[in-house]
């Protein structure tokens, strides 16, 4: 390429979000998304079926690599946290459900 599609991509970020915030873009969304059902979806992902998933990791060997060397010390010290709480009780373990989902919400693109 002529230029780094990473640093264009960046470069352009400004531009994605406006877009992405465009109300035409919003409503053609809802719009392609109403085109279809539940069940034509489940069709479509049993027609093409998991080794689609598993082509597409292998494809991206590197992106998954990266983000799993950057999110599993993240996630064992999450679950450290949570293993340590008390789960005695009924209330211990509602408290220790909620700190899991907070704390999971909290690791969202962190990696």
């Amino acid at each position: 390429p002529k230029k780094d599609p990473i640093k264009a991509g960046i470069a352009a970020q400004p531009k994605y979000e406006a877009k992405m915030k465009d109300p035409k873009v919003l409503a053609r969304r809802k719009t392609q998304l109403q085109k279809t059902n539940i069940d034509e979806w489940v069709a479509m992902a049993e027609t093409l079926g998991a080794d689609k998933l598993v082509d597409g990791v292998v494809k991206r060997r590197y992106k998954v690599e990266r983000f799993v060397a950057k999110f599993q010390p993240l996630l064992k010290a999450h679950l450290a946290k949570i293993d340590a709480m008390p789960d005695v009780t009924s209330a211990d373990r509602e408290a220790k459900m909620l700190e899991n989902k907070r704390g999971l919400e909290k690791l969202k693109g962190q990696a």
